[in-house]
């Protein structure tokens, strides 16, 4: 049984803002159309070169004076399009990117391999639709007024896919950031959990009261998972045992020490030529 859980995204963090004072924070031109998009061409799965493609694509169907690239990253040097481009530098503050999603139209996502996209979750959190392929939970986030998904390395499709989302204005900022709690928020995670745990919990209880069918014998693993259990529990039980023998032994030792003093103190005070005489042999004998 396999099931997919994904981390929790921060949607007390990643969540809307007022879209104007954002853009202004980053400079983006008022009127202008603004993509935001988080590069890194360390790995070629990050879609570094169809996303530079989709961008030139792009150009084609609108006036590059009308559309600004906002980047969030470390860039070595400008980007090759045909955009006004905006380099909002590494943003380790989650505030700080929370307003950078905010401040775009649509986010692009190019990446060619994903486990899940917290990208993308964040931005729609932030209510900006995002764009990407069909990868990871993108094609299940970016579905109706949250983005468009189309399939892995078309590059024209990606293109076409932001020009879509401009014409049109998305969904409310309010209902995406919505979807986002509901779907991948910390409270909506626990419960996929709890329901996980539970559900396991029947099963082991189910299999330890019905009696195992007389062909059905345990795998080598659970033997020796088994056998490491009994080695684990038999060694647990041995400490108290331990604990209690070794109290004993210096509570006897204390008596017999106690009661050796008691003896010579008796001695010393009824017969103290005896005394002297049971220290004598004591001595010697210790010699």
């Amino acid at each position: 049984r396999v099931e997919k859980i994904p981390h929790p995204i921060e949607v007390s963090i990643f969540k809307p803002h007022e879209k104007e004072r954002a853009r202004a924070e980053f400079g983006v031109p008022p009127g202008k159309k603004a993509i935001a998009y988080l590069p890194s061409f360390n790995s070629s799965v990050k879609g570094g070169v169809p996303a530079m493609g989709a961008l030139w694509q792009l150009a084609t169907m609108l006036p590059a004076d009308d559309c600004v690239l906002i980047c969030a990253g470390d860039l070595e040097a400008p980007l090759d399009v045909p955009f006004e481009t905006i380099n909002a530098g590494f943003i380790g503050d989650k505030q700080k990117l929370a307003r950078f999603y905010a401040s775009a139209d649509v986010t692009l996502i190019p990446s060619l391999e994903e486990t899940f996209s917290n990208t993308a979750a964040e931005s729609v959190a932030c209510g900006t639709p995002v764009v990407g392929f069909q990868v990871g939970a993108i094609p299940e986030i970016a579905l109706g007024k949250r983005g468009r998904a189309v399939p892995v390395g078309d590059v024209n499709g990606l293109a076409d896919a932001l020009h879509a989302m401009f014409s049109d204005k998305g969904g409310k900022s309010e209902d995406l950031h919505g979807y986002v709690t509901e779907s991948f928020g910390a409270a909506a995670i626990s419960r996929q959990y709890l329901k996980l745990f539970g559900e396991l919990l029947s099963s082991s209880r189910a299999l330890t009261t019905s009696a195992p069918s007389a062909t059905q014998q345990p795998s080598p693993a659970t033997q020796c998972f088994d056998r490491l259990l009994s080695e684990y529990r038999l060694l647990r039980s041995r400490e108290p045992r331990k604990v209690r023998e070794t109290w004993e032994r210096r509570t006897r030792s204390v008596y017999w020490g106690m009661k050796l003093i008691w003896r010579g103190t008796c001695l010393f005070f009824r017969d103290n030529a005896g005394f002297r005489r049971q220290v004598r042999i004591f001595l010697e004998g210790r010699r």
